[in-house]
């Protein structure tokens, strides 16, 4: 199992909510931002790189871990639940400007029924 979204300050358990006592999942995103967001100052970039850990995205790390975790759980059944937000939280312009990037994500998942 896993579970990621892209901010943890608004995050869905955690904005105006306690949050987890322990992970929810085997593969937790929230303590891995925590550690990037505490080592790169978050800065602006653009429109796009609003929210950056380095020189990508949060929601482009947060698609390259899931594209990842799919990957390698391809041959197993598996749960993940991924939120993105922080390109379209603020201004309801910017998704248009990500199109490229889900669309390439999205592309580059194995589906298997």
């Amino acid at each position: 199992t896993s579970y990621g979204e892209d901010l943890t300050g608004i995050s869905t358990f955690n904005y105006h909510k306690k949050g987890f006592q322990e992970p929810p999942t085997d593969y937790y995103w929230r303590p891995l931002l925590f550690a990037a967001e505490s080592q790169f100052k978050m800065k602006t970039v653009d429109t796009i790189h609003k929210y950056c850990v380095g020189s990508s995205s949060e929601a482009e790390h947060l698609m390259q871990y899931t594209h990842e975790f799919v990957n390698q759980f391809s041959d197993y059944s598996y749960f993940n639940f991924v939120w993105m937000n922080a390109f379209s939280h603020n201004d309801v312009n910017t998704p248009s400007r990500m199109d490229k990037h889900v669309y390439e994500f999205l592309s580059g998942l194995n589906y298997t029924a």
